[in-house]
């Protein structure tokens, strides 16, 4: 765990995203609650890594083959779901595709959903790569609450890039939108 990360403080609350998380539960599938729950399972080898984790309301699935053989190596990695509204939850998927792109990754984004790859890198920029999506993880834990505008996804993202995982929200609704992935509707 990365010591700036600050992974067991709670989050910053912000007023709209809190009760847009209580409107969306309470409109929710009851299905919805019994996912919830769910466990998380890994695989794990010298070289190989599944992970496939349900934390709260959003699912990951991490891939990865690190080995001395460029050509097999890679990363596959997708991102769903959230407790907040569509946009919220499409802003967060944003954001995350906007820092995997700056990780050198392939992205493609579709409403709430992250898909991601990475292949045929070193060993070691794989094992880099990999570090930076545990804290990536880690850093956008509840930030789909936390999204409330449109320049809240390219600071979030620019912020993780640059290490800054403090989440001041003030300095980060100052941040100028980039071209990446600027706008985009959820599907």
């Amino acid at each position: 765990m990365h010591p700036d990360l600050r992974a067991r403080e709670p989050r910053p609350i912000q007023i709209s995203g809190l009760l847009s998380v209580m409107r969306e539960k309470i409109l929710a599938a009851p299905n919805l609650e019994e996912r919830f729950g769910e466990r998380s399972f890994a695989i794990i080898s010298d070289k190989y890594l599944n992970f496939s984790s349900r934390v709260g309301y959003h699912y990951s699935v991490l891939d990865c083959y690190c080995g001395k053989t460029v050509n097999k190596n890679y990363i596959t990695f997708s991102f769903k779901g959230g407790a907040a509204d569509d946009i919220r939850r499409n802003r967060r998927a944003r954001a995350i595709a906007v820092a995997l792109l700056g990780l050198d990754f392939s992205v493609d984004v579709k409403g709430d959903r992250v898909d991601a790859r990475l292949q045929k890198y070193e060993a070691p920029v794989i094992a880099e790569k990999l570090d930076q999506i545990g804290r990536l993880l880690i850093f956008t834990r509840q930030m789909d609450m936390l999204m409330t505008s449109e320049v809240s996804v390219e600071a979030v993202a620019q912020n993780f890039l640059a290490g800054n995982y403090t989440l001041d929200f003030a300095a980060l609704e100052q941040t100028p939108v980039g071209p990446a992935l600027k706008n985009r509707a959820p599907d």
